[in-house]
C-alpha cells in the first residue's frame, strides 16, 4: 500500500483527500477527487495481489477481484490509527514538524527513533498526511504551542502527559488484528500476508496474465492466507 502511494503520488493524494494547507504550501492545485474512491482502491489492491507470492492468491484474485478492496481499505484504517497513536507521543506541536525537523532536535529525535522502531511506515504517512487535518487529527486539534521537548522528557522519564498514550499499540506486523479494531475482524480470513505488503517487497509491476484454475467456482473457500 505505501510502496504504491509512493510510486503514484498524485492518485495518492486524491485517495486521501488533498491537504489545503498543503497545496498552497506547494504552489499547486488543491486536488479533489474526480472518481470514486473505490476506483483508487482497486488500483492499490491490483498492485498488491496480482504479485503475490502465494499462486492460490492470484487465482483467487484473479476471478474474483472486487472483494479484496475490503481488507485493503481495513489496512489503510488501521495504518491511519497507528499512525494517530504515535502522533500523540510527539505532542500537537511536534506532530506537525517534518521529519527533518524533529531529527534536529537531540530530545525529539530518541523519541522518533523509538517511534520508527515499533511502527517503520511513520515517517511515509508523516510524509503524506502530516497537514492533512483528517489524518493528523493531533496537530489539527493541538494546541500549537505545546512544548514538544518537555513532553519527550516526560515520556522518557515515565511522567504522565497530555501528550503520552497510556497505551500505545504499536506493533511491527502491519496486518496485525487487534481485539479493539472492529474492522479488522470483519476481514478474519480475507488479510494480506507480510510478505506482500511489506514496504520494501512490494513493487509495482505489470499485470501478468493469471490462469484461473477450472476447478475453482464461486462455492470455494476464499481465503488469500493457506
Amino acid at each position: 500500500l505505501i510502496s504504491w502511494c509512493n510510486t503514484y503520488p498524485e492518485t495518492r493524494i486524491k485517495l486521501f483527500s488533498d491537504s489545503h494547507q498543503e497545496a498552497v504550501n506547494e504552489g499547486r492545485w488543491h486536488q479533489q477527487m474526480s472518481t470514486q474512491k473505490e476506483v483508487y482502491f482497486q488500483q492499490v489492491v491490483d498492485a498488491v495481489f496480482t504479485h503475490n507470492h502465494d499462486l492460490h492468491i492470484r487465482q483467487l484474485y484473479a476471478q474474483y477481484p472486487s472483494i479484496f478492496i475490503k481488507p485493503i481499505k481495513s489496512h489503510h484504517l488501521r495504518l491511519r490509527k497507528k499512525y494517530n497513536d504515535a502522533n500523540k507521543t510527539l505532542g500537537a506541536t511536534g506532530a506537525g514538524l517534518t521529519a527533518m525537523e524533529l531529527r534536529e532536535k537531540p530530545e525529539i529525535k530518541r523519541l522518533l527513533d523509538k517511534i520508527l522502531d515499533t511502527f517503520p511506515w511513520w515517517e511515509d504517512l508523516h510524509g503524506f498526511w502530516r497537514t492533512n487535518p483528517s489524518y493528523n487529527t493531533v496537530f489539527s486539534t493541538g494546541d500549537p504551542g505545546q512544548d514538544f521537548v518537555m513532553e519527550a522528557q516526560q515520556f522518557f522519564a515515565g511522567e504522565k502527559s497530555t501528550a503520552t498514550t497510556e497505551a500505545l499499540p504499536l506493533v511491527g506486523d502491519s496486518w496485525a488484528l487487534g481485539d479493539e479494531d472492529t474492522v479488522a475482524k470483519e476481514d478474519e480470513g480475507l488479510e494480506c500476508d507480510d510478505e506482500s505488503s511489506h514496504v520494501l517487497d512490494m513493487q509495482v509491476l505489470p499485470h501478468p496474465e493469471v490462469a484461473v484454475s477450472p476447478s475453482m467456482n464461486a462455492n470455494d473457500n476464499i481465503n488469500p492466507v493457506l
